[in-house]
């Protein structure tokens, strides 16, 4: 019981170990780096500050690490807007009841959607097929009571030629509508007549931010041919940290190709292969096709300071003379105007958490345009900065969380032992006990073979009565 009792007692003790810490940090020392925030007007309702790339270099791979605190120690509510040419919420797919499919030989091929109730806004409609190599006109019509018809767009296009050039484009925008029948004509054109496979419209989701982009300082260096020219990789770094890449352009002499650009570690220099983001860019005239697509989104993968511009070559010659730039979109933090200045951003904070505001689900009320620019000030250390207490065993073994285990399992097995004994003790003294008297009987069986016999042992006789002295001659007189 005692050894089960202790088993236990180290049980607890490895699982207290390995237990997380809180961080006993203040919020204001948990962040590395600050800047001061300037405010044209104090008493405005919202404000809007910048980010430059200063900002954005000292982040943790993600904008989960910035406060905002004012002279109290409050800290403000924000709302991070990246003006990347999206809608602030993500657009929704409609299905729709498919019927009337017709196939006019030689023609077009025609088929109609019915919305569901409530009937929503649409703005595009995607037609897929199991076609292949395909260019078709489409035409899109919009009827109250599937009767009239009236058209929404007429000369829009659909294509593939991923056989050849791997382009694809089955998405006819329009202006925002609400029918509830849309009738589909698909013209014969390039190709096999069109089937369909899959139809959805795009819910209309308002306003799109605009796409605004801010050029990122990079320094390149000379391009390096791997694989027989199958890749051109050229070494990339950001002067001021990790950086947010969405869009990347690429210029070459080359008058047609077309290629993918990636942005990660190539492992050609013995370095482990990753890859933070990619694209398609080509320059291609045909007698089918004239296309050029010399910028390509990467979504704002965040690059690490030093990285790697890998061009994939395939079987074709390496481009000619060519120059990549980067791009990031412009950011914007939206604050509300209830605090006392002066105000202080802080960021460079590892361990920080998403920022989750009741404001963020309020700002899609707010006048974004009626905001007052505010101004950030120099990006310095943090005075008040403590560094984190050593971290946990869990995190110091993060990397081989293999070690965790055999801790656990360790504690388990010394437990299990201690169990073990614990539970064979009586048995091991029975079997000690029944070894001492087969060792007494086999005395006793080898003392009979030799023809002894046990003699019992004869009591000593009592000591004989001492008389006291003196007593015998008293007696005679």
């Amino acid at each position: 019981m005692r050894n089960a009792l202790l088993g236990m007692l180290l049980l607890a003790a490895v699982a207290l170990v390995l237990a997380p810490q809180a961080d006993q940090r203040s919020p204001r020392a948990s962040y590395m780096y600050t800047a001061a925030v300037t405010v044209a007007n104090p008493k405005a309702k919202l404000h809007v500050l910048e980010l430059d790339h200063r900002v954005l270099g000292k982040q943790q791979g993600s904008h989960h690490d910035l406060r905002l605190f004012d002279s109290q120690d409050q800290e403000i509510p924000y709302v991070l807007e990246v003006r990347d040419g999206q809608a602030r919420e993500p657009a929704q797919q409609i299905m729709g009841e498919w019927f009337n499919r017709v196939r006019q030989a030689g023609e077009y091929s025609e088929m109609t959607v019915k919305l569901s109730e409530p009937v929503p806004e649409v703005d595009a409609v995607a037609i897929g097929s199991a076609n292949e190599n395909y260019r078709y006109r489409v035409m899109l019509e919009g009827s109250d009571d599937g009767e009239e018809w009236l058209t929404v767009v007429d000369d829009a296009s659909i294509f593939d030629y991923t056989e050849e050039v791997r382009l694809h484009h089955d998405e006819v925008g329009f202006p925002p509508s609400r029918y509830p029948y849309y009738r589909i004509r698909v013209f014969d054109g390039e190709g096999e007549p069109f089937e369909f496979a899959q139809v959805y419209f795009t819910e209309t989701t308002g306003a799109k931010l605009p796409r605004e982009l801010v050029p990122i300082e990079a320094n390149f260096g000379d391009w390096q041919e791997y694989g027989d020219g199958q890749y051109s990789v050229a070494p990339l770094e950001f002067s001021v940290g990790n950086l947010p890449v969405d869009e990347l352009e690429l210029t070459t002499d080359t008058e047609q190709f077309q290629r993918t650009v990636e942005l990660g570690q190539s492992g050609f220099s013995g370095e482990t292969k990753q890859t933070y983001g990619s694209c398609e860019v080509h320059r291609i005239s045909t007698d089918k096709l004239e296309s050029t697509e010399l910028t390509g989104a990467l979504e704002g993968r965040w690059v690490p300071m030093r990285s790697e511009v890998i061009i994939h070559n395939e079987d074709n010659a390496p481009l000619k003379n060519a120059e990549v730039k980067l791009y990031s979109c412009r950011r914007l933090l939206y604050f509300s105007g209830r605090f006392i200045p002066p105000l202080t951003l802080y960021v460079g904070n590892p361990s920080a958490m998403p920022a989750r505001y009741e404001f963020a689900s309020l700002f899609k009320y707010e006048d974004a345009s009626q905001a007052k620019r505010a101004k950030l000030g120099a990006l310095t250390g943090n005075t008040g900065y403590v560094p984190p207490a050593p971290p946990p065993l869990p995190e110091r073994i993060a990397a081989n969380p293999w070690l965790m285990y055999g801790a656990y399992a360790a504690a388990a097995l010394v437990v299990l032992l201690l169990v073990f004994r614990t539970l064979r003790r009586p048995e091991a003294e029975a079997e000690a006990k029944q070894a001492e008297e087969n060792a007494e009987e086999d005395v006793v069986a080898k003392a009979v073979e030799s023809g002894e016999t046990a003699k019992p042992v004869e009591a000593a006789p009592p000591p004989e009565p001492v008389e006291p002295a003196g007593k015998g001659e008293a007696g005679e007189g």
